[in-house]
């Protein structure tokens, strides 16, 4: 046991060694990230690709407290070791790995050598924009010794509507002294995976290889709102709530809803056309709402404007309805879920999923 030890020590550091003296054949960047998917196409660990040199591929799983190396030696057309791959080059921007139920799909990622980043005490600001979103999203991210506090600050119209706060677990990963990773700790797995590139000395700039956004963030001061607690159990992929069969519903049902928010709504003058207000919402684990989008329109599903009375009012009547989580077999999940109210002369008269 020993020996065969020693045996893999030796050669990942031969390979090691090789990633700084070697060029693959095809020519390209010795690093790839991507993400991988299971055969119903649900995403996993993202994961990292390295050539190490003409024949030597190493395949690297972000874990919540460290990086998890594979090596496979490079046939032509498969990798040889406990699975076989064929693989392909999309140019000297991609590689993709197949075998019969899985997918593993790469882009291009730049080595570059970083220096040490230390994140504990330091705060940075997050505009989050969303072309989609008629909400704009400011988020403030106050990084501790082991955790991660998320305020986050909607405003309509320049006007402040909603804050909410969320607590995250994370760790900094470092690899190959080229690239390093902010992860966000779940129970058994990373949730999220960001990698962190240089910027500014005082800004952080990350990209996301869960959903493909980058963003910047500059330094601030700590923010100390107070803020409504929120929190999200799956971060990496959340299914829509027509896709349980034990779907979520309002603790007392839908009519009682609609009812009660139509009539706690009734002497606000609804300043804007007639037409929809869509509200799109997380819901937890909890039956807790939160991460709001919003959405506006006329009667013809044409961009409308509302004041921000009306829309304040409806999105702080409605964080107020407790739900009843998504359920498989008894299993609570979070999931995405939405509200649209109806608008007709300046009231709103109806409220429907």
């Amino acid at each position: 046991m020993k020996k065969q030890l020693f045996i893999f020590k030796y050669i990942l550091f031969c390979c090691y060694f090789a990633s700084f003296s070697c060029k693959t054949s095809n020519d390209l960047p010795n690093i790839y990230v991507g993400e991988y998917f299971d055969e119903n196409y649900r995403y996993t660990l993202p994961v990292i690709i390295a050539f190490m040199g003409s024949d030597t591929v190493q395949v690297a799983k972000i874990l919540n407290e460290g990086i998890k190396v594979n090596i496979y030696m490079l046939n032509h057309d498969s990798l040889i070791g406990k699975e076989k791959y064929k693989y392909h080059f999309g140019g000297n921007e991609s590689l993709t790995l197949t075998d019969e139920k899985h997918h593993f799909y790469f882009k291009k990622n730049s080595s570059f050598h970083q220096k040490e980043i230390h994140l504990s005490g330091k705060a940075y600001e997050f505009n989050i924009n969303d072309p989609n979103n008629d909400l704009s999203i400011i988020e403030s991210w106050h990084f501790k010794d082991d955790s991660l506090m998320i305020n986050r600050d909607y405003y309509y119209l320049n006007e402040l509507c909603h804050a909410e706060v969320e607590v995250e677990r994370y760790n900094i990963l470092n690899y190959d002294n080229k690239c390093r990773f902010l992860v966000f700790k779940g129970e058994k797995s990373p949730e999220i995976f960001w990698q962190i590139i240089p910027s500014k000395e005082d800004d952080i700039f990350l990209f996301n290889y869960n959903s493909g956004n980058a963003i910047l963030g500059k330094s601030s001061s700590i923010h100390t709102r107070n803020a409504k607690k929120f929190s999200v159990s799956e971060k990496q992929h959340l299914y829509q709530y027509y896709q349980f069969k034990n779907k979520p519903t309002p603790i007392n049902g839908y009519n009682d809803l609609k009812r009660n928010m139509v009539k706690n709504c009734s002497s606000t003058h609804i300043d804007g056309p007639d037409g929809y207000i869509v509200l799109r919402f997380v819901l937890n684990q909890q039956g807790e709402i939160g991460r709001f989008e919003l959405e506006l329109m006329n009667r013809n599903y044409q961009p409308a404007k509302y004041s921000f009375k009306s829309v304040s009012k409806i999105i702080s009547e409605a964080i107020k309805y407790k739900w009843n989580p998504a359920q498989i077999e008894n299993e609570v999940y979070d999931c995405s879920c939405f509200l649209i109210f109806k608008i007709k002369n300046h009231q709103l008269i109806d409220v429907y999923i």
